[in-house]
């Protein structure tokens, strides 16, 4: 079967699961012991390296019931608390999530059938995040939490916001609830507006070495070596990459470029 982001995104459930970015785990976890949360950030970095996972696990670590500096692992074995299960099933009602979609989804207030099903980014290139998006936000930050820590607004893809948008998001960074944190994730932080990226804790993402993603691929695939290597060759240090290219339906195109690369034909 195809290993789609939805695959991914229920697998990994606990900040040691997350390939790579070893220095960004390190500093949300400082921050959740310490207890000292910002009240906005801004993951940047390439497309597909974790800056949406890590995002997930880390709203749903400030509200875990369990664990301190972490979310309740996906064993089926263990005990998971309410919070961290809510959050799993995208059903969380003071965990709001937007990214990209067409108006008719925005209307209908369908987004979590597309999270359900793993189609986060599909419309990252063509959609928007509208103002009315940035309403209901600002709708939802005047009631009070219902049963929850800390509120988390998660704006995935955020450069998709439009203009007007942007400058009505400003003013929801500028007088902040308390007991909220707002998470922007963006492979494209130069389209946000700078009064916007200067009101977000800053945490870049890296692209991933060829050793993590290596690493990842043996334990998860059964792939030849010489599979691995090309597929590590070919993604650019992208997870999002290396899941396009164990698509079922790629396999065609996966042998067509094992040959290029041994011909070195290009």
């Amino acid at each position: 079967k195809p290993v789609t982001q939805s695959h991914f995104l229920k697998k990994v459930d606990e900040f040691n699961e997350i390939i790579g970015q070893k220095e960004v785990k390190k500093l949300l976890e400082k921050s959740l012991k310490k207890g000292r949360i910002a009240s906005s950030y801004l993951f940047c970095g390439p497309e597909g390296v974790g800056k949406t996972i890590t995002s997930f696990n880390f709203a749903k670590a400030m509200n875990c019931r369990i664990h301190k500096t972490d979310s309740c692992p996906n064993d089926t074995s263990a005990k998971k608390c309410p919070s961290c299960r809510k959050i799993d099933l995208f059903s969380h009602p003071d965990v709001k999530i937007l990214f990209p979609v067409p108006k008719k989804i925005r209307e209908e207030n369908s987004r979590n059938e597309l999270l359900k099903e793993g189609k986060i980014h599909i419309y990252q290139k063509t959609e928007v995040i509208s103002i009315d998006d940035v309403r209901d936000v600002e709708e939802m930050l005047l009631m009070k939490p219902f049963d929850i820590n800390k509120r988390v607004v998660i704006i995935i893809d955020a450069e998709a916001m439009t203009e007007e948008a942007q400058n009505a998001f400003l003013k929801v960074l500028e007088e902040p609830p308390r007991d909220t944190t707002i998470i922007l994730t963006s492979s494209q932080p130069e389209r946000l507006l700078s009064t916007i990226r200067s009101r977000c804790q800053k945490i870049t993402f890296k692209r991933l070495s060829r050793e993590e993603m290596k690493g990842y691929l043996l334990k998860k695939e059964k792939l030849t070596d010489e599979e691995i290597d090309l597929i590590c060759l070919l993604s650019n240090g992208s997870i999002k990459n290396v899941m396009e290219f164990l698509d079922e339906d790629r396999i065609v195109e996966r042998e067509l470029l094992k040959t290029i690369v041994i011909k070195k034909d290009y």
